[in-house]
């Protein structure tokens, strides 16, 4: 039987719990050495095995967010940064 759980990370730059998700007790130490799951996405290169699925989705969430971050100081909802731009 394989070293993996299903568990739920903590994501700063969202926020909220992601997941559940299947990971590995490497992937979980991995997750720590970077300082949390955001660094771990950030530091990552996106490569197919290990970005699939549930995961991918998070990556994807995560690398959103922080894009909307970077540009606005802050995340709004696309409601509230469409209504600002008008």
């Amino acid at each position: 039987m394989p070293n993996v759980f299903w568990r739920k990370l903590y994501s700063e730059t969202c926020g909220k719990m992601m997941g559940p998700m299947w990971v590995s007790a490497t992937g979980l130490r991995d997750v720590d050495k970077c300082g949390g799951l955001d660094n771990y996405v950030k530091k990552n290169p996106y490569k197919r095995t290990q970005w699939e699925g549930q995961m991918k989705r998070v990556r994807d969430e995560i690398l959103t967010r922080q894009k909307i971050i970077d540009k606005f100081g802050k995340y709004m909802p696309r409601e509230k940064r469409e209504a600002s731009q008008v």
